[in-house]
């Protein structure tokens, strides 16, 4: 049976300036000790930065690279700047 974890809207930003970092850090964290038996992935449905910048995306990477299940993401509005794709596109 395919299952997943589902954590959107995560809007992660400049390390001063958005609480989501802190919320993702303990995400990461919780999924690692209690998820990792009864989940097959983590899926982020978009709005994974909050201006779609690299800086973000790095950020976010970094952050996501502790975790232990595979990640599947997908972008939403604020994961780009308009009219391009391409910070998204090269970490995920």
């Amino acid at each position: 049976m395919l299952t997943w974890a589902h954590c959107g809207d995560l809007h992660v930003s400049h390390e001063d300036e958005y609480i989501s970092i802190p919320r993702l850090e303990t995400l990461v964290r919780e999924a690692n000790r209690y998820l990792n038996d009864s989940v097959g992935f983590i899926f982020l449905p978009g709005d994974n930065a909050n201006n779609g910048v690299a800086e973000q995306y790095c950020r976010f990477g970094d952050m996501l690279s502790d975790l232990t299940l595979p990640v599947r993401a997908i972008p939403g509005d604020h994961d780009f700047e308009p009219g391009t794709l391409d910070a998204f596109y090269q970490k995920w």
